[in-house]
Order: structure tokens, then C-alpha cells, then sequence
């Protein structure tokens, strides 16, 4: 996929049909809704370069089982993984500085997650619903937590919240 994939008419043939996206260094942005309800995809790697996803791009694929973020992003819309239910590993982007609102909302097969040292805030209803998560690996670089941002994440035993988190909800 070169270029900028900007809407959902992007992937209307064969929605059910796509299994892997392979996002080439030539991409800088993933369009919104780019492969909203592509319930057939398994795994989505992006390739260095690419710099955001756009607002709901994947979500809705609920067969995506694995995502690869290169270090070149920097934005994850609102929603962009949002429904992914089968989604059980994502590699964070080294360069991300925010986990924007309902990300990662309703990944219930999602277990654990490592935030990496780039990020300083996470926002509203990021994590909010996955159910299975159980590990979460907050650095000393956060500073806020928005509301409800693990809202039902029953099986999260314990947080460990470094002094540098000035505000929560």
C-alpha cells in the first residue's frame, strides 16, 4: 500500500477477504477509516516512515489477531484499534507520545501491554474494555491518565503509577 489510504471507499471490494496489510515506508499517514470492519485481516505491520493512523482505521477487524508499529509513529487517532477483540500482541511505536481516546478500546483478547518510554499521556477510555488484560507496564514518562482510560479491565490486578502521573480522570 503506497500513498494515502484516506477513507473507507478505500477497501470496499473484498472488505472480508483482505487478510494481511503490509503498509509500505512510502505511506507517511493511514487515512481514517481506512480498513474499518475488514473483518478478515489477521496482522497489520507498518513499515518505518509512517508517522499516524488515522481516526478508526482498523476499527472493527475483528480477526486481527497482531500489530507491528515502527518507530516512525508518532499519532494513533481516535479509535484506530478500537473492536479489534482478536487483537492479542501490539509492538508500540518507540516515538509515540500519546495513547489517544479509545485506542485500544474492547481488545478483550489483549493480555498485556508495554507503554513505551516516549509516551506522556493516555487518554480517555484508551484501554477501556479489555477484559483479558492483565499486564500493564506504565513508565516514569506519564503524566496523565485520562478518565476510564482501564474502565473494565477486571483481570488488571495491580498498576504500579510512577510519582511523575500528576493527573488521573
Amino acid at each position: 500500500l503506497g500513498g494515502e489510504a484516506e477513507n473507507a471507499a478505500t477497501v470496499t471490494v473484498g472488505r472480508n477477504l483482505l487478510k494481511k496489510v503490509n503498509v509500505g515506508n512510502e505511506t507517511v499517514h493511514i487515512g481514517s477509516y481506512a480498513f474499518i470492519y475488514c473483518s478478515g485481516i489477521t496482522d497489520v505491520t507498518i513499515h518505518d516512515g509512517v508517522e499516524s493512523v488515522g481516526r478508526s482505521a482498523f476499527n472493527g477487524c475483528k480477526s486481527l489477531r497482531r500489530v507491528l508499529l515502527p518507530n516512525s509513529i508518532i499519532t494513533l487517532g481516535y479509535g484506530s484499534f478500537m473492536y479489534c477483540t482478536s487483537l492479542e500482541y501490539v509492538r508500540m511505536s518507540k516515538a509515540l507520545t500519546t495513547i489517544g481516546q479509545s485506542v485500544f478500546n474492547n481488545c478483550s483478547s489483549l493480555k498485556s501491554i508495554n507503554i513505551p518510554q516516549s509516551v506522556d499521556k493516555i487518554e480517555s477510555y484508551a484501554f477501556s474494555d479489555c477484559s483479558r488484560l492483565m499486564s500493564v507496564a506504565i513508565p516514569n514518562t506519564v503524566t496523565n491518565i485520562g478518565c476510564s482510560a482501564f474502565n473494565r479491565c477486571s483481570m488488571v490486578s495491580s498498576v504500579a503509577l510512577a510519582d511523575s502521573v500528576t493527573s488521573i480522570g
